[in-house]
């Protein structure tokens, strides 16, 4: 995977959870790195469970656990932290609980002194090729085309903003039924002389 461990919130809420396993399970080695711990961190179906979720169906054989009980091990030792306003089991999965205010100041904190800004992304990433638009040759662009422009443009500009090498292109919608009538018409029954040069 090319993408960092940028996010500043899941990256303290993995680090709660490595120390829990430390606590939980000092015997086994075969334990997951704070990379695999980042990424295994979701969101919560449902907000009333939880802001963020981490299954524990991963660990059940390097724990060699049910991961319910794993789970609940892993509560049973979390260290305490500003930014969550508390944790819960749901059968299998770890849930947490953000402290909005902490997180708010986190953010905003991190906007104001330019770091969020700064981060790196991603590296070694794969370049890229992004084809929108593809206009009808046929066909004057309309509103209608502009949700496809401007999705278009705004996914290769996050695409660079993650330092993602991206080629944007776009083939113009030259074949088709529509093209085929054009050219039968003009073949068998235009009576204008062809221009010779483009107007």
């Amino acid at each position: 995977m090319p993408y960092l461990l940028h996010d500043d919130l899941k990256l303290q809420i993995a680090n709660i959870i490595e120390k829990s396993m430390q606590k939980s399970y000092p015997d086994i080695e075969n334990k997951p790195d704070l990379s695999a711990i980042y990424n295994g961190l979701t969101t919560a179906p449902n907000p009333e469970m939880g802001h963020i979720a981490f299954a524990c169906f991963p660990l059940a054989k390097a724990f060699r656990g049910n991961p319910t009980q794993i789970a609940n091990n892993l509560f049973d030792n979390l260290v305490e932290s500003t930014i969550i306003e508390k944790a819960v089991t749901q059968g299998p999965y770890l849930n947490f609980f953000i402290n909005t205010s902490e997180l708010a100041n986190l953010v905003i904190n991190s906007i104001n002194n330019g770091d969020f800004f700064k981060k790196k992304l991603t590296e070694n990433a794969p370049k890229t090729i992004i084809e929108f638009s593809q206009p009808n040759t046929h066909k004057e662009l309309h509103v209608g085309h502009m949700r496809n422009l401007c999705l278009g443009d705004a996914i290769i500009k996050l695409h660079r903003y993650c330092n993602f090498p991206t080629i944007s292109t776009t083939f113009p919608g030259d074949v088709g039924t529509h093209v085929a009538k054009c050219l039968w018409f003009y073949k068998k029954h235009n009576t204008e002389i062809p221009p010779e040069h483009r107007k």
